[in-house]
């Protein structure tokens, strides 16, 4: 399994578990969905997840307009929503980005080494299992460790 795949598993289980509480919260009127797209923005920013503006631009105005949002039905499943318009619109006719110049400066091995290692810090403090997880994929390709 790739590191990819490990950090979006460890997401997916991570925000499901957060969805599943914050429905039950839904459901009994303890939140609204003001501060639920508030949390999904917190959430991204934490795990430094790069949203389309036009989700950021819908939370914000959700939370502006919370009073209005109070009143949405609480199970209303955005999940759905992105599904179905993935259904309608497939990948291949969606807009692509140019990729024939690449944006990134190639960096030396000191750079990605201090890079990684800042990194696997704020993974440290904001959620030591996932750390637990890249750690363990790292050290797989660690001579020393072997």
């Amino acid at each position: 399994m790739s590191l990819m795949e490990i950090l979006e598993k460890h997401f997916y289980d991570y925000y499901k578990q957060i969805e599943m509480q914050t429905r039950k919260n839904l459901e009994t009127m303890k939140t609204d969905y003001a501060s639920v797209a508030l949390q999904t923005l917190k959430f991204t920013n934490r795990y430094q997840i790069r949203l389309p503006n036009e989700m950021v631009i819908f939370a914000r105005t959700m939370s502006i307009m919370g009073f209005l949002v109070k009143e949405m039905n609480y199970e209303f499943k955005a999940s759905r929503v992105a599904v179905n318009f993935f259904a309608k619109h497939p990948e291949e006719d969606l807009k692509r980005l140019d990729t024939s110049f690449i944006p990134y400066k190639r960096m030396n091995r000191e750079e990605a080494i201090e890079k990684l290692n800042n990194w696997l810090a704020y993974l440290v403090e904001i959620d030591p299992r996932l750390f637990k997880l890249v750690n363990d994929y790292v050290s797989e390709y660690n001579i020393f460790s072997k």
